[in-house]
């Protein structure tokens, strides 16, 4: 039956032209539920349906990223937006989150233009959220996102060369993030200074490194540095190399003095300084060149 109320009209003429009409009103009782998703994209600050889950460097202009023009991505925190496409439904029942554990997350609303949002936060997750659409009648039917909502794992990706020189061409260190939870950034001179050093709670929120020291408006010395990222993922992945530390001298470890060795995710590292270089080559700590 159509989900919508339907005049049936039958017309017909016999072998002498004479015309009868008559007609019957069906009042649907039927619902049909469907439903479409829009992601919030942290980037542009609005809600978009071909949100993915690519990462894309965001667009920088004047040493600040252009939210207009950059694009984010379907990690944690994840909030998602539920447009209402069912037909001849009174009331509507959506189940967010069903978990095997029991943990169940739902809404009720009575109208198709109202568009519930949740926010997934587990990242490295799939998530098949559905609905059940109610018509006045009682009758029922249901829908269930069946290819799913995925939250992308924690990453990060940390480029070890920037040029702040105000050509708009790299001139701020940034670094690929996704779902991150929290993220402490510290860069140090190689006399074991620090220059920069931010803790981070909205990672998103974070504009880069503009090669100034301390956040203020004097310029760093073009150069080498070292830079301890310590970031921890909505999925309980630490990103953080567990011996930094202890194995670096310019942080008050013990370490062990370097004379031009290769080290770090940065390549060859010269001699020199009072710091020694880490004897591992993880992703989240390296040596950051400076040039202008």
């Amino acid at each position: 039956p159509p989900y919508e109320d339907t005049w049936y009209i039958l017309t017909a003429t016999d072998e002498m032209g004479m015309v009868e009409v008559d007609s019957v009103f069906y009042e649907s009782i039927q619902t049909k539920a469907t439903f479409t998703v829009e992601y919030w994209d942290k980037f542009r600050k609005d809600f978009y349906s071909d949100l993915t889950g690519d990462w894309k460097n965001p667009v920088f202009k004047d040493s600040e990223i252009d939210r207009s023009s950059s694009t984010g991505s379907t990690d944690a925190t994840l909030t998602v937006r539920f447009k209402n496409e069912s037909l001849n439904g009174a009331t509507f029942e959506w189940v967010f989150l069903d978990t095997l554990g029991g943990v169940k997350e739902t809404a009720t609303t009575y109208d198709t233009t109202e568009m519930p949002e949740f926010t997934y936060i587990a990242a490295d997750e799939y998530y098949y959220p559905y609905l059940f659409s109610y018509s006045e009648e009682g009758c029922v039917d249901s829908v269930k996102m069946e290819e799913g909502i995925f939250v992308e794992p924690s990453d990060l990706s940390i480029p070890n060369v920037f040029t702040p020189n105000g050509d708009n061409k790299n001139d701020i260190w940034y670094f690929k993030h996704q779902s991150l939870k929290t993220c402490k950034i510290t860069v140090v001179d190689r006399a074991g200074k620090v220059v920069y050093k931010k803790k981070i709670e909205d990672i998103y929120s974070w504009e880069g490194w503009n090669g100034n020291m301390h956040e203020s408006g004097r310029e760093a010395p073009v150069g080498q540095y070292y830079y301890v990222v310590e970031a921890m993922g909505y999925d309980g992945f630490d990103h953080s190399d567990p011996t930094i530390w202890e194995t670096m001298k310019i942080f008050g470890g013990p370490g062990k003095q370097s004379t031009g060795s290769t080290g770090g995710s940065g390549g060859t590292t010269p001699g020199g300084g009072t710091g020694t270089e880490p004897q591992s080559g993880n992703l989240y700590t390296g040596w950051l060149y400076l040039f202008r």
